[in-house]
């Protein structure tokens, strides 16, 4: 009994900070603290923003599709065209860090082509470029778009 008395005369200790109860101006300002600064949009971010691996294709910041205008394959024009219109139905084309098509064909200079098709490690077109970094050929993106990973990685 004598113990039980001197526990409950005893003061209670004191919370860390981490563990009082917070007002909403206190749960605002941790909240903020503890979030991570929010980038400014990609087409006014420096290119040097981040770290990057590879050749610089020149499309930091930027969103690109390079295609073939030449091919005589079927397949790789109708999944030219179908990227095309999956990238016009979540506005990609008309944001300010897209570029337009660029076709990757014969009258590019050779030197600048293979630094595109050893940075994608293929040369399966369209090839879809997002902040100087392969992304993939339309069946990846069709894939990407499907799981919803494609509009997070829009939104670098």
């Amino acid at each position: 009994a004598a113990a039980a008395a001197a526990a409950a005369a005893a003061p209670e200790p004191t919370p860390a900070p981490s563990q009082r109860l917070q007002g909403p101006a206190e749960r605002k300002a941790s909240a903020a603290a503890a979030a991570p600064a929010k980038l400014p949009p990609p087409w006014e971010r420096p290119a040097d923003w981040r770290k990057y691996e590879g050749p610089d294709l020149g499309g930091r910041c930027k969103i690109r599709v390079f295609y073939s205008s030449t091919t005589s394959s079927h397949d790789i024009r109708k999944n030219t065209k179908a990227m095309m219109d999956l990238l016009e139905r979540e506005n990609v084309h008309k944001r300010p860090d897209f570029e337009h098509w660029i076709p990757i064909d014969v009258d590019m200079p050779t030197e600048k082509r293979n630094a595109i098709f050893d940075k994608a490690k293929t040369k399966v077109t369209p090839m879809l470029f997002i902040d100087d970094e392969y992304i993939g050929d339309w069946k990846k993106v069709e894939a990407l778009n499907e799981s919803g990973e494609l509009h997070k990685l829009l939104e670098y």
